[in-house]
């Protein structure tokens, strides 16, 4: 992705020649930013996950102290229920957009 920076910032520095080399690389620039951004997005989502599976290691370790282990069970299987549908839901969505025939539907 470093790469990708790169290049943006050599075509908007090509962009200062004139008007007509910048029209031919609106498309270029423009879909290496959206590529960036879709990036970046998925890095910080794997960052969020990371931090809430290290709360979720916290909570584990003091399960086991208190009197609530049975509604943390409890807890964790509804959560267990919800991510699975976020799961699938994410993926269909990935599917639809990536997909030309899915996404006719």
């Amino acid at each position: 992705m470093k790469w990708s920076k790169d290049e943006i910032a050599i075509l908007e520095m090509e962009n200062l020649r004139g008007p007509e080399v910048e029209l031919a690389n609106y498309g270029r620039v423009r879909g290496m930013a959206n590529g960036m951004k879709k990036y970046e997005a998925s890095c910080w989502r794997c960052a969020a996950v990371r931090r809430s599976a290290a709360r979720g290691a916290g909570v584990r370790a003091r399960e086991g102290t208190g009197g609530g282990a049975a509604s943390l069970a409890t807890l964790r299987k509804l959560n267990a229920e919800r991510r699975k549908t976020e799961e699938r839901d994410t993926v269909i969505s990935w599917l639809g957009r990536s997909s030309p025939m899915l996404a006719r539907r």
